[in-house]
């Protein structure tokens, strides 16, 4: 009993996040902000503490600074969308389509059920085994774990840099740049012989543990709820009363 209103909660929201399909947008928004934020503020202390000057170490230049971050996650933000979007696009079926291919299954799961109902015990053994949907489970099952994939590696690569730039802060005090990358494969030899301390390789470990099991939980999500068909900017600016003013006033 005590469980049940908070069962009828999770319900309601589940409700709501499937009907209105732009949450699936600000899941993936949310998860690349909140990454960026979090390795921000672990990142915070180095940064200030090498580039800031002692008047310059005060609460709002942190603000400030986590701020400009956030507006530059913004923009890889609106990459990744793009191209998950663009993936979706590409690869989803119109939510007509799928309508009418999930009616079309249903009716063939109640003809089959009401074929299985005139076989006696079971004895009898179906002479057409076309019919049975292994193999369409087995199309739905691959789809599923190519988007896993590809939402995984999408978020992977639009977190990969900060990820890696916040190993360098807090094991080396330095960033993760194109510089660094081109002085690495001329001193190539030489960066070889660099010793790793335990205390780096801890900071690499959690830090990559983090940065893999968020682009996990984003490719599970993907893969079993995420559809960036069903709501877009144009679809929303197409259903606004803005659109149909202008409309019905030409």
């Amino acid at each position: 009993m005590l469980l049940r209103p908070y069962r009828s909660h999770w319900l309601q929201t589940i409700v709501y996040l499937r009907v209105h399909r732009w949450t699936d947008w600000a899941l993936l928004t949310g998860a690349l902000l909140l990454y960026g934020l979090v390795t921000r503020l672990l990142t915070l202390p180095v940064v200030l503490d090498k580039w800031a000057n002692a008047w310059q170490q005060t609460w709002w230049v942190a603000l400030l600074g986590l701020l400009l971050g956030a507006m530059e996650d913004l923009c890889v933000c609106v990459v990744m969308l793009a191209t998950l979007w663009s993936f979706d696009y590409l690869t989803l079926k119109p939510p007509a389509e799928r309508h009418r291919q999930a009616r079309r299954r249903r009716e063939k799961q109640r003809a089959l059920a009401a074929e299985k109902a005139d076989v006696e015990q079971g004895v009898q053994v179906y002479g057409d085994e076309t019919d049975a949907p292994v193999w369409a489970e087995a199309v739905v099952l691959t789809e599923q774990f190519g988007r896993l994939a590809v939402y995984t590696l999408v978020f992977l690569f639009a977190t990969g840099g900060l990820c890696l730039d916040s190993v360098f802060l807090r094991g080396r005090k330095m960033r993760f740049s194109a510089d660094f990358v081109a002085m690495y494969f001329r001193e190539r030899d030489a960066a070889g012989e660099l010793e790793i301390d335990a205390a780096e390789w801890r900071i690499l470990f959690w830090t990559t543990l983090f940065t893999v099991l968020l682009c996990v939980f984003v490719g599970l999500l993907g893969a079993c709820w995420i559809n960036l068909v069903d709501w877009d900017v144009l679809r929303f600016v197409h259903r606004s009363g803005l659109y149909q003013q202008e409309r019905a006033e030409s």
